[in-house]
């Protein structure tokens, strides 16, 4: 993940982890506890993070959340989301080789008052 001003990529961050989190919840019926809670965990600081020092409001994120994650669309859809499993599984994968890198880059991201952008992430 790049580097960068406070606040920059984080809702590229954000939308990516909530894909992440919701593919986990609707597709993998195995999943990894601790991936998952680093996951949860990871949305909860970027959303504190834009409540803080951008506009957003908790019906801000929940809309957020509800567009960047599949809205209503049927688990089979979401599944079979190749793009989106992929990426899924991309996470999964980084963090059993290098557990601590989600929230390293969160803990970048977030260590001093910046304006909340999408900037870039990755």
């Amino acid at each position: 993940m790049k580097q960068g001003v406070a606040g920059n990529g984080l809702y590229c961050l954000l939308a990516i982890l909530e894909v992440v989190d919701e593919v986990g919840r609707r597709c993998s019926k195995e999943g990894d506890p601790e991936f998952v809670a680093d996951v949860r965990s990871g949305i909860s600081r970027l959303e504190a993070y834009a409540r803080a020092n951008g506009a957003a409001t908790d019906s801000d994120l929940q809309r957020f959340r509800y567009d960047q994650a599949f809205g209503s669309a049927p688990d089979e859809a979401v599944c079979r989301n190749a793009d989106a499993v992929a990426l899924h599984d991309s996470f999964q994968a980084s963090h059993q080789s290098r557990p601590q890198s989600l929230t390293n880059a969160i803990d970048q991201m977030t260590a001093a008052p910046g304006k909340p952008t999408w900037g870039t992430c990755l």
